[in-house]
């Protein structure tokens, strides 16, 4: 008993110093994950005694609970009947129950693991096949921060307009514009939105999306101008207000109308009217899940608080080459201003979905380790079968049984334990993963090619891992055993 004991101690503690290892070496996977390019790490995973103590603790008692039942099981065989039957009795399947359940168990978190590892990776590939409604490739993001006590008011609107006109002298630059709101950035500002025709305030008008973006915006971005017309130069800080409206917004207030000449204002701010003079094609705004919201764009000429904002550099060659040159720039217009926030648009397209992205990634390793172990455990319990039944498959073979009998009837007890493990752990699955129906994007939560695709999936891999040890017990010379 004390050496059976040993050894699983010994098995447990070198398992559990290899995954302590490997959690060490990996630490920094997730705050990478988490990381954008140009912010350093939010989260942060300095080594612990307490982990280490933690594992050890984990590693330590899986050995001793794991290893108990086997070695008191051995203390309570009867050394006389091991000796007349020596290595060849009967079976005794109800030896074999505890091993199958841990592998039934096994196979329905498998199917868990894997059903999650679906679900948010269709997610991320539905996110990243989302419809923009604009290009992305060939933009450079910078954010310049002008403080309001160095550029007050209209020295703001000049500072901003000669960044736009120096960078737009460096070689490679196609065009340049800002925003006041980056692009798919989490975060967003919205206002009132009240018609001019409306005589009093409607609730519905509340949390309209708005930007203060430069003239040559839809442009740089490509966003399709419909009808109207877009921002220019003779829009300035004494001209009357204007804006330029997106295709769900025409379509919430302007049902079957041109919505271009009319007016509207923010009761909030009291201030004069703005008019409409184009509608532009829907673009996402804040995030990539879900629809274009109703959105309106101002010319930055025309507003006063500007203290932050975004320039956008479009070129045909690779962002990151003209940031010598950008910088350079910049400097020329005033050196003692340093870009924030450097970026290219596609990374800060990644960074938006770096949740989703980490999800679908730990539930894909997780399901790849199960998948694993669940391969390991069948093949093992299956190996560990036949070799207790050496005797009676001996026989059966001797008294006429065929190899192809002999395979199926290994790889039919493998498909039971598989089929029982699969119903338990689609049905768990079925419950738990309404729980995560709001962090799927164009998915059900019981997608049902998701469901079918994890039990086939665990089918194969059970009766792949059976596969060897039916192959051995077809060899079994029936004068051996």
């Amino acid at each position: 008993m004390r050496q059976l004991l040993t050894e699983s101690l010994l098995i447990s503690c070198f398992g559990g110093a290899t995954g302590f290892a490997l959690g060490y070496l990996g630490r920094e996977v997730i705050p990478h994950l988490y990381s954008s390019p140009w912010r350093p790490p939010s989260l942060h995973s300095d080594f612990d005694h307490r982990i280490f103590l933690f594992a050890l603790t984990v590693s330590l008692g899986t050995g001793l609970l794991f290893g108990l039942a086997p070695a008191l099981q051995l203390t309570r065989q009867d050394v006389n009947t091991g000796l007349k039957d020596t290595s060849g009795s009967t079976t005794r399947r109800r030896k074999g129950l505890a091993g199958s359940g841990l592998i039934t168990l096994q196979v329905a978190l498998s199917v868990l693991l894997v059903i999650g590892a679906g679900l948010f990776s269709r997610t991320l590939i539905n996110l990243n096949r989302n419809h923009l409604g604009f290009d992305p490739q060939g933009i450079l993001l910078f954010t310049l921060q002008a403080p309001a006590s160095h550029f007050p008011g209209e020295e703001a609107i000049s500072l901003h307009q000669r960044m736009e006109a120096s960078l737009r002298l460096v070689p490679g630059v196609s065009s340049v514009t800002l925003s006041m709101s980056p692009i798919l950035a989490h975060y967003s500002s919205t206002v009132n939105f009240q018609p001019s025709e409306q005589e009093k305030r409607d609730e519905k008008n509340d949390g309209i999306h708005n930007n203060t973006v430069g003239q040559s915006f839809f442009e740089t971005y490509r966003i399709p101008l419909l009808y109207g017309r877009s921002f220019t130069s003779t829009d300035t800080a004494s001209s009357p207000p204007v804006a330029v409206i997106n295709q769900a917004l025409a379509r919430r207030f302007y049902p079957n109308l041109n919505p271009v000449g009319k007016t509207f204002h923010n009761p909030e701010k009291n201030a004069a009217p703005i008019q409409i003079i184009g509608v532009v094609s829907d673009a996402l705004y804040e995030e990539l899940q879900g629809t274009p919201p109703p959105t309106f764009y101002l010319y930055y000429p025309q507003v006063k608080f500007q203290e932050q904002m975004t320039f956008v550099v479009k070129t045909s060659r690779r962002p990151e080459d003209l940031l010598p040159a950008i910088r350079r720039a910049v400097a020329d217009v005033d050196r003692d201003l340093p870009l924030l926030d450097v970026r290219t648009q596609q990374e800060q397209i990644n960074d938006s979905i770096a949740q989703e992205r980490l999800f679908a990634l730990l539930t894909v390793s997780f399901g790849i380790l199960a998948l694993i172990l669940a391969c390991i455990g069948i093949y093992g319990v299956m190996a560990y079968n036949v070799a207790r039944r050496v005797n009676e498959i001996g026989i059966r073979i001797a008294l006429g049984a065929r190899p192809s009998e002999v395979r199926n009837m290994v790889l039919r007890e493998s498909s039971w334990m598989a089929l029982i493990g699969i119903a338990v752990g689609l049905a768990t699955s079925f419950w738990l993963t309404r729980f995560v129906k709001s962090m799927l994007y164009e998915l059900q939560p019981t997608d049902p090619a998701i469901f079918i695709g994890a039990a086939l999936l665990l089918l194969f891999v059970s009766l792949s891992s059976a596969y060897g040890p039916a192959r051995r017990a077809v060899r079994i010379d029936p004068m051996e055993a």
